[in-house]
């Protein structure tokens, strides 16, 4: 301890005393004693300090051996999962080809004059391989797109031509569960540029989904012109339903890997839950986004966006409201 220290030291013990006995005046002995008391708490408050400054330093080191280890379980896990997506991805061809042979065999046999009762069976056959296929597509196309594998087919298309080919895939469902349909788009003045397969693909997904969640009511899809830039255009589909609709939590989590509504949704109507997560990669893959709205029990809108190239010919592409 300094000298100055001990002065300091000192006058604090004589200022205590003081206020202790007023009315004595404290004797050098009293001074002592309460200087060494001080001297001794002051010692006592540094070892406290010093411990606390080892545990600070002892807590630093653990945390940061914590963060190290889970930072390196989490590489490994990101390493371990591209691995899978890699694996999956590269598997493509292997795993659909086989599928499409049994739907291509079911195809030749349903038209080598079966008996009522073998159609029948084919017919069963050819539903369950279409799931399967349709399933397994859908965790090829994830897998794809989480390995990096995965890249837009961009070619000229009109978007005209892209409604009307998708009312037409859907217009058997809709009017088998007697609902009604529409479609209608802005005026977008120019052929696109884009990935029209994938544009197809979420489209489907989205008026499956709504013709799936539908008993009555209607579907309608509608197209919007949000921004138009000189080589660019930024275009808004939506999809809406008079459907059952999901709640405001349920909402939040649709677009996630492997999720739907409930549990409930999977047994009464089945499914993945990838169909959507499929269409938010690709709509950000697009230049876009996806979202929902939905009131339960009288039906949700669904929709993404998109931005397209503009084509090299300029003639308008719209579909009559």
């Amino acid at each position: 301890m300094s000298d100055t220290d001990k002065d300091d030291l000192r006058h604090r013990a004589e200022r205590h005393l003081a206020q202790q006995q007023p009315n004595h005046p404290a004797t050098e002995a009293d001074t002592q004693r309460m200087l060494h008391e001080l001297q001794v708490h002051q010692v006592e408050l540094e070892m406290q300090q010093e411990e606390l400054e080892r545990y600070r330093l002892h807590l630093e080191d653990l945390v940061a051996l914590r963060n190290s280890e889970l930072a390196e379980a989490l590489e490994q896990a990101q390493q371990a999962n591209h691995a899978k997506s890699a694996f999956l991805a590269n598997m493509s061809h292997e795993i659909r080809t086989p599928m499409n042979t049994i739907l291509g065999m079911t195809h030749l046999l349903k038209h080598d004059s079966p008996t009522p009762k073998q159609l029948a069976r084919l017919d069963t056959i050819n539903k369950a391989a279409t799931h399967l296929l349709a399933i397994i597509s859908d965790v090829l196309d994830l897998s794809k797109i989480e390995a990096g594998k995965f890249h837009l087919d961009l070619h000229d298309f009109s978007l005209g031509d892209v409604l009307r080919s998708v009312e037409h895939l859907v217009i058997d469902q809709i009017d088998n569960k007697h609902l009604r349909f529409s479609a209608s788009s802005d005026k977008v003045p120019y052929i696109l540029n884009g990935d029209v397969t994938r544009l197809t693909q979420v489209l489907l997904n989205y008026l499956s989904n709504a013709i799936k969640f539908t008993e009555r009511g209607e579907i309608t899809l509608h197209c919007l012109l949000l921004e138009e830039r000189p080589n660019d255009v930024l275009l808004r589909f939506e999809v809406q339903d008079t459907g059952i609709g999901v709640t405001t939590e349920q909402l939040s989590r649709l677009f996630q890997n492997f999720e739907q509504a409930d549990s409930s949704t999977t047994r009464r109507f089945g499914g993945t839950g990838l169909g959507l997560a499929i269409c938010r990669h690709l709509a950000e893959l697009m230049g876009g986004a996806v979202g929902a709205s939905s009131n339960p029990g009288k039906g949700s809108l669904f929709w993404m966006t998109a931005r397209f190239g503009k084509g090299k010919t300029s003639t308008p592409s719209q579909m009559p409201s």
